[in-house]
């Protein structure tokens, strides 16, 4: 009997060449429309030249390093409709001054029940 793998987590890292994860703040987020407002942060932000983190309590977590920007976010069985990583990342890619544009690379973890 063949397994169906239980996805725990879906990450979408954008390839930008010359990005800088000082641009990563939860103002520049909300601000911006990449995530809903009323969203709430799970820990203070990290914000440094070298790497850049933002967590929410929704589960999605957005890690800036200098040339990537990556969207993760825990699944735990969520229903499709209720991952926003994807909108997220994509509303970022389109915020990102041109001629910028991102390479999207799409990874996700699984385990087997």
């Amino acid at each position: 009997m063949e397994q169906i793998p239980n996805i725990q987590e879906l990450s979408i890292v954008l390839t930008v060449p010359n990005h800088n994860p000082t641009l990563l703040t939860p103002d520049f987020l909300a601000g911006s429309v990449i995530i809903p407002t009323d969203w709430e942060l799970s820990r203070p932000p990290v914000l440094s030249q070298r790497a850049s983190q933002v967590a929410f309590k929704s589960g999605t977590n957005v890690v800036a390093q200098p040339g990537t920007i990556t969207f993760s976010e825990i699944l735990n069985y969520k229903d499709l409709d209720d991952v926003p990583v994807a909108a997220n990342s994509k509303k970022y890619a389109k915020n990102i001054p041109q001629p910028q544009l991102p390479i999207p690379v799409i990874s996700t973890h699984t385990k087997a029940d």
